[in-house]
């Protein structure tokens, strides 16, 4: 039983007051930036931004404000979306390294600052614009502080996570091209995989991925239900705390998702192929990762 003076309800409660300061705290710093900024504009009579760059028509101006809030509030929300309770450095307990955080590290700080930016745009103010530049460079010194405490609190993982994934803005590559969010154990990191990975199966292409804190942990090749019923994605939420232990192999067979166009010759799609097809894959994987044996889990 909790009492109303155990440790563990006064940590809860302290970390609900965070969680509602925090926001607060945010949006009231925001207001005094754009406040400050736009009395500066003023002073310095530069407050309507499309007279004092007019050499920029006001239609690419608005045009600009609308892209930008149009990408980055989603960015802003996602990011709290994704972090929920975690918002404060001092209170995750987990690295979140899902979601919108695959691409970037800092979605949150970024997306507020250019949804700021873009609001100037849009309604052609200098200080909002000022506002949401000089937020993004507090934010940029404030990431650095909040870095070197959760290195201190999540050591190789965090720094595998900060090698991989940009601070601020994502690699085009990255969003463009499908891939999987990648893996950043606690512990040797240069043994971890986490690929989306094309790969020739009988005379066709089809898709596995590849998921695991350690390669040399044992392997799971998971066989979705029959022709068609992909669940690479499903699967990799359900399976993902198989990975600290084994190899989670996902794969989507013939005539499934990513793997449609292996179908070819309709004559072909019988159980004899998929079992060949098994056996190939298999064959495969056993090699890759140096195994004698591997575990085969399906359903139907």
């Amino acid at each position: 039983m909790v009492t109303n003076g155990s440790p563990s309800l006064r940590k809860s409660n302290k970390e609900d007051v965070k969680f509602l300061l925090a926001p607060i705290g945010v949006a009231v710093g925001i207001a005094v930036f754009i406040y400050v900024s736009t009395r500066i504009a003023a002073a310095l009579r530069i407050s309507q931004l499309h007279q004092w760059i007019s050499f920029v028509p006001v239609s690419i101006l608005v045009g600009l404000g609308v892209m930008l809030l149009v990408i980055f509030l989603p960015v802003f929300i996602s990011g709290i979306y994704f972090l929920k309770r975690r918002g404060a450095v001092g209170q995750s307990e987990r690295l979140v390294v899902n979601g919108v955080y695959q691409y970037a590290r800092n979605p949150m700080y970024v997306g507020i600052s250019v949804t700021i930016c873009g609001t100037g745009l849009l309604i052609l103010n200098t200080g909002v614009l000022i506002a949401g530049i000089a937020w993004f460079v507090l934010s940029s010194v404030q990431c650095k502080r909040e870095e070197r405490e959760l290195e201190n609190r999540f050591g190789d993982q965090y720094r595998s996570y900060k090698n991989q994934v940009p601070m601020f803005f994502p690699k085009a590559r990255s969003i463009l091209q499908a891939g999987t969010p990648g893996i950043y154990p606690s512990g040797n990191a240069e043994k971890s995989v986490a690929l989306l990975e094309r790969i020739r199966i009988g005379e066709g292409d089809q898709w596995i991925l590849e998921r695991s804190e350690n390669i040399d942990n044992p392997i799971i090749l998971y066989l979705h239900g029959g022709p068609g019923t992909s669940q690479m994605t499903s699967n990799r939420r359900n399976t993902q705390h198989l990975e600290k232990y084994f190899t989670v192999v996902n794969w989507d067979q013939r005539g499934a998702a990513k793997s449609y166009k292996a179908i070819k010759e309709v004559g072909r799609m019988n159980i004899n192929q998929f079992v060949e097809d098994t056996r190939e894959l298999t064959r495969y994987l056993l090699k890759k990762f140096r195994k004698e044996r591997l575990v085969l889990v399906g359903h139907s």
